[in-house]
């Protein structure tokens, strides 16, 4: 939880490493970036990290799935659904597949459960940010 020397600590190795390290410390450095509420940043980051280190597959798939949550973030559910498919429909790895299609169908629940003209402003986003 100490966010300021594991960010630092992120940022040089996402620098200097283009293999598997940089790319998992990119994505724990989005990751703190979005606790942080720091959504653009966060954003930015991912970006990175799926532009240069499309090889390390794992952690670009993983990219993707946070990247569903930055979209949640601010309100996108389409975007962060059809972000979520992607994974579903094109990763390998049944780890990342059981998160992302988790994650689909407990926003699919909740928009359900929700009328749209009654949903107050983030409350959506909010149930689901708060329960992953």
């Amino acid at each position: 939880n100490d966010y300021t020397n594991a960010s630092a600590e992120y940022r040089f190795v996402a620098t200097n490493d283009r293999g598997d390290s940089g790319a998992e410390a990119n994505y724990f450095y989005s990751l703190i970036l979005f606790k942080e509420n720091k959504i653009d940043e966060a954003e930015n980051q991912l970006f990175n990290l799926i532009e240069n280190f499309s090889a390390s597959d794992y952690w670009f798939a993983r990219a993707f799935i946070l990247l569903a949550d930055v979209y949640l973030a601010r309100d996108n559910t389409f975007q962060a659904k059809q972000t979520l498919q992607s994974i579903i429909d094109n990763y390998e790895g049944e780890d990342l597949v059981a998160e992302a299609k988790d994650k689909l169908n407990h926003i699919t629940e909740l928009e359900n459960r929700q009328k749209p003209d009654s949903i107050p402003e983030n409350t959506l986003r909010d149930s689901l940010i708060e329960e992953f």
